[in-house]
């Protein structure tokens, strides 16, 4: 049973109804034309839809214990890299404390329903739209020294890498980052996959994993996967890195 039938049930606003057929379409359209594979992903999104986004919502506001973002105000930036059309963006819109949310997205047919979603919505004042490839826009996000309490993604899995490092400068400290489907089919952890996009997520897999210096992170099992981020204050590791440069001394002191 769709979600669109569903809707009703939980009182789904016009224009997300109407954005979710939209959404549909192009799917659709971009599946005939050979630029996607299936539409399971797209079956999943719609079953999905909104109960995750907003348990993210929740989880970045505070609802999720250690890894939960600390804010300071009620108003939170937000930066969705692979927006799609950006169907989970207008449910997260429509609460109070959100004040912004830019969308980066290469497909500009999917940013033109989410723009008129959007309007239809009456929150069109509260998003920033950039079409194209994410790396470039993201560079341009960091120069201009921009700041998000909460970043998503789901995009070029082959690009993860460099849009994790791009976000954590984006983040403010105790700002949180969701990766989508970084077990990529669960493919990730069977050795048998050794395909150039299953590496580059195994790759990723690890690092995020392994980097203790910038942030702490927890897989999620949630659909495909997705990593919860949070970006470790600037205090903890000038401390850590004092506590560790305190014990290499007192070593050196203690061997001589």
């Amino acid at each position: 049973q769709s979600l669109l039938s569903q809707s009703d049930k939980h009182s789904l606003p016009e224009s997300l109804k109407i954005l979710l057929s939209n959404s549909r379409a192009l799917y659709s359209e971009h599946v005939a034309n050979g630029l996607l594979s299936s539409t399971e992903q797209w079956w999943f999104l719609q079953h999905m839809l909104r109960n995750s986004c907003l348990m993210l919502l929740n989880h970045a506001a505070g609802g999720a214990g250690s890894h939960a973002t600390t804010i300071q105000s009620r108003f939170m930036k937000i930066l969705e890299i692979g927006s799609f059309t950006g169907c989970a963006s207008l449910l997260m819109a429509r609460e109070s404390f959100v004040d912004s949310i830019t969308l980066v997205d290469v497909d500009h047919q999917a940013i033109s329903l989410a723009e008129s979603a959007f309007r239809q919505e009456g929150i069109h004042d509260k998003f920033h739209y950039f079409v194209g490839p994410a790396k470039h826009h993201l560079d341009k996000l960091v120069k201009g020294q921009a700041q998000f309490h909460f970043i998503f993604i789901d995009a070029n899995k082959q690009q993860y890498d460099a849009y994790y490092e791009k976000a954590l400068l984006l983040l403010i400290d105790n700002g949180t980052m969701i990766v989508d489907n970084v077990l990529w089919r669960g493919q990730v952890w069977d050795d048998n996959f050794r395909d150039e996009t299953t590496e580059k997520m195994r790759t990723f897999v690890k690092k995020v994993m392994d980097d203790e210096e910038w942030s702490e992170s927890m897989l999620m099992p949630i659909g495909d996967g997705m990593y919860s981020v949070r970006k470790l204050p600037v205090t903890r590791k000038d401390q850590e890195h004092i506590q560790h440069d305190e014990s290499v001394q007192e070593r050196q002191m203690t061997d001589t």
